[in-house]
C-alpha cells in the first residue's frame, strides 16, 4: 500500500506536467473570418515544368486556398519528414512522443513571435493537413512547428551532423548585381521534385515571388514587386535564444513590407531571431548587403564587388566565435567559398546581363575544389554537391527570375519576366538556361544510389554483418568507386571481416582522395595508425 502511495505521489505530478505541456504545445487557433475569399491558381509541374501557385487575397483565405490545391503534396511531404524522423530516431512511438513533449517544453510560447497575419495564413493551410499524423500534434501545431525546421536543422549541424550548406554567388553588372543561390536541404526528393514558385498578391503589402514548398508560409528565397531580393544562408554562432522569430518569417516580412535595402535591414534588425543566419539583400538601386544576424548581434556589410557567400561569418564581430570557428574548421563552407571566389577571379568582367547570368550559373554548378581538382559527383565539398532543393538566379537589369527545374542544379532553368508577371498576376515565362551537360537525371540517380550504398555498407559493417556489407559494396558500379567514400566503406568491410592489413590499405586510399569533412580525416588517420 505504501509503495502504491509513493508511486501515485510521483506519477500524478508527472501526468499533470505532461497535460500542461500538451496544453502549452497546442498552438492556439486564431480568430478568422470564414467568409473570406481568396483566389488560388495552380499550374502543375507536368504542364509548367515547375509547380507554380498564384495566391491573391487576405491571409487566412490565401492559406486555406493554398492548402486545398496542394493537399496531396502536404501529405507526401509530411510522410517524408516523418520517415526521416524514424531514420534519425529508430525508436518506438512512445519515444517519439517523448521527443515531441520535450520540444513542446522548449518551444511552447512560440506564438508570441508570430504576427497575426502569419498565424491566420498558417491556420488556413493547416485545415488541409493530413489527419494521419495527428498522433504527433494537431495539424495547426504541426504547421507552425515545421516552420522551425531550419532552426532545428542548424542546431543539428552544430552538433556534428552533415552540413547542408547553401552558396550564393553575385556578379557585379553595371550598377547592380546578378545574384544566384543554391538552397541545399536534404529532407527527401519530394522537396526538389515538387518545389513551388509561389506568387503572392496580399491584400496588404507588396506582391512577391518565392521558391518554396507546399504548406510553407515563410520564405528562403524571393523577390518582391519593388525589386527587393532576399535569400537565406545558414550560419552559426555561440549566440542562442530559446525561442524567437523563425528566419523564414523574417524573410517573409521583408518581402511583404520592404521597398528597398534600408527598409529590409531595419526589419531584420528589429526581428528577434533565435539562431544565427546570413541574409543576402539586393534592391532595385543596386545596393547589395551581406547581413550576419544572430540572436544578440547584427552586422550588415555593403558589397561593392562580385562575391561568393557560403555558411561562415566573416565580420570581425564573430571572428573568435567558437561555433563559427567550428563551421570553418570542420565543415565545407570555407572550401566552397574559396572555390567560388577562385572561379569569379578567373572570369572576365561581364559585358552584359546574359553573360553575368551564365557566370553565376557556372559558379552554382561547379564541382571542383580550390586546388583545381575535380571532386567526385555528389562530393560535399563541391558547391554543387547534388543536394540543392532549389537553385535560382535573379537578373535585376532585365527583371528576370530563373529557377532550376531539378534534380538539384542539373536541369534547365526556366526564366520568368517579373515585371509582366506582377502586372498581370500570372507567371509569364521568358527564356531559359540549358541543363547541366555533366549530370543527366540518370547520372544523378546513379550517384545518389552509390552514396546511399556507402552509408548502408558502413552501418552493416558496424553491426558486424560483414557478408551483407560486402554484398552491398559489390553493387557499386565501377564509375563511382574512385572516391574516398568507397574506400572508406571498403576498409570498414575488411575490418569487419578480420582483415586489418587490407582494411588499412583501403583507408590509406580513402585518405589520399581527400574526404570532405575534417572528422572523416581524423577517423581515417586514427584507424590507419592502429
Amino acid at each position: 500500500m505504501r509503495s502504491a502511495r509513493v508511486l501515485a505521489f510521483v506519477l500524478v505530478p508527472v501526468w499533470i506536467l505532461i497535460l500542461n505541456l500538451y496544453h502549452a504545445g497546442v498552438f492556439p487557433p486564431p480568430k478568422v473570418d470564414l467568409s473570406e475569399k481568396a483566389e488560388a491558381r495552380w499550374y502543375p509541374r507536368a504542364d509548367a515544368g515547375i509547380n507554380n501557385l498564384v495566391l491573391i487575397g487576405a491571409p487566412f483565405a490565401r492559406g486555406r486556398a493554398a492548402g486545398e490545391v496542394t493537399g496531396p503534396l502536404l501529405r507526401e511531404q509530411e510522410q517524408t519528414l516523418v520517415s526521416r524522423l524514424d531514420e534519425l530516431i529508430p525508436a518506438p512511438a512512445l519515444t517519439v512522443r517523448a521527443i515531441v513533449l520535450a520540444a513542446i517544453g522548449v518551444f511552447h510560447d512560440a506564438d508570441k513571435y508570430f504576427s497575426d497575419e502569419v498565424v491566420q495564413e498558417m491556420y488556413g493551410t493547416s485545415l488541409s493537413a493530413p489527419k494521419e499524423f495527428d498522433y504527433l500534434a494537431d495539424g495547426f501545431t504541426r504547421q507552425v512547428a515545421y516552420h522551425g525546421l531550419h532552426e532545428v536543422g542548424q542546431m543539428m549541424v552544430d552538433q556534428g551532423f552533415d552540413d547542408t550548406g547553401c552558396t550564393v554567388a553575385a556578379v557585379k553588372m553595371q550598377n547592380t548585381f546578378v545574384v544566384g543561390r543554391n538552397f541545399d536541404f536534404e529532407a527527401g526528393r519530394v522537396f526538389d521534385r515538387e518545389k513551388i514558385i509561389k506568387w503572392v498578391f496580399p491584400d496588404k503589402g507588396y506582391a512577391f515571388v518565392s521558391v518554396t514548398w507546399a504548406g510553407m508560409v515563410g520564405a528562403v528565397t524571393g523577390v518582391n514587386e519593388k525589386g527587393v531580393y532576399i535569400s537565406l544562408n545558414a550560419g552559426g554562432s555561440s549566440d542562442h535564444r530559446r525561442i524567437g522569430v523563425p528566419s523564414t518569417l523574417v524573410i517573409l516580412d521583408v518581402l511583404e513590407h520592404a521597398a528597398n535595402a534600408g527598409e529590409a535591414l531595419e526589419i531584420i534588425r528589429s526581428s528577434q531571431m533565435f539562431i544565427t543566419d546570413i541574409l543576402v539583400v539586393l534592391d532595385a538601386q543596386g545596393s547589395l548587403y551581406r547581413v550576419e544576424k544572430s540572436p544578440l548581434r547584427m552586422n550588415a556589410t555593403p558589397v561593392k564587388s562580385s562575391i561568393v557567400i557560403a555558411n561562415h561569418l566573416n565580420s570581425p564581430d564573430f571572428a573568435g566565435d567558437e561555433t563559427n570557428l567550428f563551421r570553418k574548421q570542420e565543415l565545407t563552407t570555407v572550401a566552397r567559398e574559396a572555390r567560388g571566389l577562385q572561379i569569379l577571379a578567373s572570369l572576365p568582367a561581364a559585358a552584359d546581363p546574359s553573360t553575368a547570368v551564365h557566370q553565376v550559373l557556372t559558379v552554382l554548378r561547379d564541382k571542383g575544389d580550390d586546388h583545381g581538382h575535380s571532386r567526385p559527383l555528389g562530393d560535399r565539398q563541391a558547391i554543387d554537391a547534388l543536394i540543392a532543393m532549389h537553385s535560382v538566379i535573379y537578373d535585376p537589369l532585365r527583371q528576370l527570375f530563373f529557377v532550376g527545374t531539378g534534380p538539384s542544379v542539373s536541369g534547365r532553368f526556366l526564366g520568368y519576366d517579373l515585371k509582366q508577371s506582377f502586372h498581370t498576376r500570372t507567371p509569364v515565362r521568358a527564356g531559359e538556361l540549358p541543363a547541366d551537360p555533366l549530370v543527366s537525371p540518370q547520372i544523378y540517380d546513379a550517384v545518389k544510389t552509390s552514396l546511399a550504398r556507402f552509408s548502408r555498407v558502413r552501418k552493416l559493417a558496424l553491426d558486424d554483418k560483414c557478408d551483407a556489407a560486402r554484398a552491398e559494396l559489390a553493387q557499386v558500379t565501377e564509375a563511382y568507386r574512385n572516391q574516398a567514400g568507397y574506400f572508406h566503406s571498403a576498409g570498414d568491410v575488411e575490418a569487419c571481416a578480420g582483415n586489418p592489413d587490407l582494411a588499412r590499405a583501403h583507408w590509406v586510399k580513402a585518405l589520399a582522395l581527400h574526404p570532405a569533412y575534417a572528422r572523416e580525416v581524423r577517423q581515417l588517420t586514427s584507424r590507419i595508425a592502429k
